[in-house]
């Protein structure tokens, strides 16, 4: 997955469908939200199991594709970002978030699937989550 959207724009959609994330839950993916490709979009889900809120943003696609991330560390590290455009790439098992001409900052770790990659009985390892 490639895409290109603005800060605020994710920012706003993060906020939304993250009031439909279980914090405390005994299915850990129900911490993350499911970023992913939709004609032409970006779609922003997640899911209590009681409620699921599922939020579409304009984006540029260069590449389709899907992932599941933790809600709570995407939306602070979204939110502090400045206002300008956010590449978002997903390589094999990393998740990279590009601001501007940024260079790598930070790293996140999770032990979570990703949505387009999960196969039962598969052992993965941990998705490695960089920003840039």
């Amino acid at each position: 997955m490639k895409a290109t959207v603005t800060q605020q724009h994710l920012a706003h959609g993060l906020s939304v469908v993250s009031r439909a994330v279980s914090p405390r839950s005994t299915l850990p993916v129900l911490a993350n939200v499911l970023v992913a490709t939709d004609e032409g979009r970006l779609r922003l889900s997640a899911t209590n199991l009681e409620m699921g809120i599922t939020c579409w943003i304009p984006a540029q696609i260069q590449e389709e594709g899907s992932v599941t991330v933790p809600a709570r560390t995407l939306v602070d590290l979204v939110g502090t970002f400045p206002n300008e455009n956010v590449q978002l790439a997903l390589d094999t098992r990393t998740i990279r978030l590009k601001r501007g001409r940024q260079t790598p900052h930070c790293r996140f770790f999770t032990r979570h699937a990703p949505a387009t990659w999960h196969r039962p009985g598969a052992h993965e390892p941990p998705i490695l989550f960089t920003t840039g």
